[in-house]
């Protein structure tokens, strides 16, 4: 069941994160080809990411792109007919890839699969950010699983989107007719840290308008 699924990481300064993500997708869980791109890291990544033994295949670059770049990159290297995304910082659920395999071998096979998440943070950042730690169904990257062809079809992520780049190539999916199946079960446990993306750069959360403005004239058309 194995060569279904390749993993997928795009990381940058993720070295105080990483190790943990590593050992949340390798507990309990059927082995997998997981592909790391270190976009550019200025830490201790590269070391962390040596000390994680030679399963992973890991892409160093020089200078970031941001992640939708990096991203693309590791979709060049997926051998699998699907792929699923973990982030750095986040921690997949014991079990999940099991669920997902079962899922990718029964017909008819979806496009795009989605489990549920929920939020986490030490007491520093529950008191600095709101921590959403109810159960929720939501379109985020940790987690997703989608057809490999299907991404490359639709030209893989745009890279100039920095926020919302899976929203982004999710909505053109679905406008090319992509089926999609979300599960009921916990995939991923995204942390909340000082950081995230949305934290560091809120000035980019403009991304979302540009992604809705494009879903909306693909509709008109």
């Amino acid at each position: 069941m194995t060569g279904l699924l390749t993993l997928i990481t795009a990381v940058r300064d993720g070295m105080p994160f990483l190790a943990e993500m590593i050992s949340s997708v390798r507990e309990g869980q059927p082995a997998l080809p997981h592909i790391v791109i270190d976009d550019g890291s200025r830490d201790a990544t590269p070391d962390t990411l040596a000390n994680l033994g030679d399963t992973l295949d890991v892409v160093q670059l020089p200078e970031s792109g941001g992640p939708a770049a990096a991203l693309n990159i590791a979709l060049t290297r997926v051998k699998t007919p699907w792929f699923m995304m973990i982030d750095a910082d986040d921690l997949l659920e014991p079990g999940y890839i099991a669920q997902v395999l079962s899922v990718l071998k029964t017909e008819p096979m979806p496009d795009l699969v989605y489990g549920q998440w929920r939020e986490f943070g030490d007491a520093a950042a529950r008191v600095r950010w709101a921590v959403r730690e109810e159960q929720r169904t939501g379109y985020v990257t940790s987690g997703t699983v989608m057809r490999t062809a299907l991404a490359a079809r639709l030209g893989g992520f745009d890279p100039s989107i920095r926020f919302g780049y899976f929203i982004d190539l999710r909505m053109r999916a679905i406008s090319a007719g992509a089926s999609e199946l979300v599960l009921p079960s916990l995939a991923t446990m995204r942390r909340i840290h000082g950081g995230n993306m949305t934290i560091q750069e809120p000035e980019r959360m403009r991304d979302f308008l540009t992604i809705a403005r494009a879903a909306a004239a693909r509709s008109r058309t």
